[in-house]
């Protein structure tokens, strides 16, 4: 990681108890103009992974911390 990622990274909110929201994630997935198959294979979730995308959105599932991070980077575009 170079370090204009790591003071990049340093700049976002603190997550603390809040999780990302389904319409967060709905509104960083359709930013990104990303189908949720899409946005699965940028966050590497592997096979199934645009149902999970799905079930974030609809609230079945919160997304996990690391996922959201790196939901939040990519909206960011840090390491472009």
């Amino acid at each position: 990681m170079v370090r204009s990622e790591i003071k990049a990274m340093r700049s976002l909110p603190s997550m603390g108890d809040e999780a990302m929201t389904p319409a967060e994630v709905r509104q960083h997935r359709q930013a990104l103009g990303l189908s949720a198959n899409g946005l699965a294979e940028a966050l590497r979730l592997g096979k199934g992974g645009g149902r999970t995308v799905r079930r974030w959105e609809s609230g079945e599932v919160p997304i996990s911390g690391p996922a959201s991070l790196a939901l939040e980077l990519l909206v960011k575009g840090v390491g472009k």
